[in-house]
């Protein structure tokens, strides 16, 4: 994006602080809860992105955007975590797959 370009220092601090705020009530929500992407992160980016003068008509498709890429990497983590643990039926996770695939 070209507008990041005419932030100044004092807009990044704000940026950086306002994600930072918004990563940790979306993971504390998450981790309570079990919602964090669509109820909690859209919205807020929805929110800083407009608050810092970003206005466009697919500001919100790359809001949304945003928050699904964020479901791959954390789905792998937790699958990781899970599996190091040894609670992962490799079995179900190929029927799963399967059906996911198809």
């Amino acid at each position: 994006m070209d507008a990041f370009s005419t932030l100044d220092a004092q807009d990044w601090a704000v940026l950086v602080f306002s994600l930072t705020i918004l990563g940790v009530v979306a993971g504390f929500m998450a981790g309570l809860l079990g919602v964090g992407g669509g109820i909690i992160l859209v919205p807020g980016l929805l929110f800083i992105f407009q608050a810092l003068g970003f206005g466009s008509d697919s500001l919100i498709h790359v809001c949304v955007g945003t928050s699904l890429a964020l479901i791959l990497p954390n789905g792998l983590m937790s699958s990781r975590a899970h599996w190091k643990k040894g609670a992962v039926d490799f079995g179900v996770v190929k029927i799963f797959g399967i059906g996911i695939l198809v």
